[in-house]
Formats: structure tokens, sequence, C-alpha cells
């Protein structure tokens, strides 16, 4: 799988020790995401829960590339390595210090990664109702696993796009070593209009 070079986003990837941080999204993950955003050129992106902005690099990336024209990031409480990120282009990328469903946006392309309690719910009933072409949820079978009991909204959310008969469902939640993968990531592309 390819991916755009993040070595310049280190501070955004990495925690304080210098390791990958906990809360970021796998980059077999990140590639997933990126294949699909190459293939679709979404025009709004919209990432729900930003952290550091690791996920976030991706976007700005495909920004620089012309694979999209907008990002919206949403996230209540902003770290100071995301506000820098977004100063990189502060005319593409918009703060919303809020949650996604309190002021869902349509988007091509949406990323559920905030808190994955009830919150991961509401944001995607959130993005469905809004028929969000692609929507990708981080940690989707983390609840199955005892280390990541919080992560029960966003495993429920998970299983509520499985069932739905309007997207199609890629997932990934293998365990390999030296990475986090087992936590799931799941996207959903619609395939009816």
């Amino acid at each position: 799988m390819t991916i755009p070079d993040l070595a310049p986003y280190g501070k955004h990837l990495l925690d304080p020790s210098g390791g990958i941080s906990g809360m970021s999204t796998d980059i077999r993950h990140l590639a997933m995401m990126w294949r699909a955003v190459e293939q679709s050129h979404p025009d709004t992106i919209v990432e729900v829960g930003s952290y550091r902005g690791g996920s976030a690099c991706l976007w700005l990336e495909a920004l620089k590339h012309g694979y999209t024209k907008t990002v919206h990031l949403f996230e209540p409480s902003p770290t100071p390595q995301l506000l820098d990120l977004i100063r990189q282009d502060p005319l593409h990328i918009v703060l919303h210090r809020q949650s996604y469903f309190e002021f869902p946006l349509y988007a091509d392309f949406i990323f559920v990664d905030g808190d994955h309690q009830w919150p991961a719910i509401a944001d995607l009933f959130a993005a469905v109702v809004r028929k969000c072409d692609i929507i990708a949820m981080h940690d989707s079978m983390g609840f199955v696993s005892e280390r990541y009991s919080d992560c029960w909204g966003s495993w429920l959310g998970a299983n509520i796009l499985r069932q739905a008969d309007d997207y199609a469902i890629l997932e990934d939640y293998a365990a390999r070593p030296g990475t986090r993968c087992e936590r799931g990531f799941l996207m959903a592309r619609r395939v009816s209009p």
C-alpha cells in the first residue's frame, strides 16, 4: 500500500516518547483512506476527532495533490499540534470546535474517529442521514478486545454500517506485529443514490 511521505508530520504522529501515538490511526489504515481519496477525489473531507492531527496530515497531502478542495475538522479541544497543521493551509482546512452531530455537513468522505462511545453512533447517523459517499470508522473492533472496552460506540456504529444495504464494506482488523490494527478500521462506500 502506498501513502505519501508523512515524515514531515512527525510531531502529529508521534507521542512525546517518540513512538506512534496510541490514539493515532495505524499506517495501514491511513493507506486505505489514502487509496480511497486518490480514487474518488472527494470535494469535501470531514474528520471527526483529530487529536494531534495524525490522520489530518493525509488531508493536507490530499489538498497539496489536488485530490480534495476542502477539509473540515471537528475537534472540540484542538491540540497545539493540530492548530499548527491547520495553519499550513487555513484557506482550505476549517476547524469546528464542536461535535459533528451538532453541525453535520455533507461530505464526500468522512472519517469518524472522535469519542468512541455514544457520540460515535450519533456521528455515524448524521453521516448516513447526510448520505455521505464514503464513511470510514476507526476502532470498529475495539470493543471486542478487553483492552479497548471504551470503544463500544464505534463497534456498535460499525455493526450498523455492516447491515446497511446501501453501503459496501471494507474492513481490516487483523493483528499484525508492531501495529494496533486489531482495533479495526471500517470503510463503507455508498452503492445506491
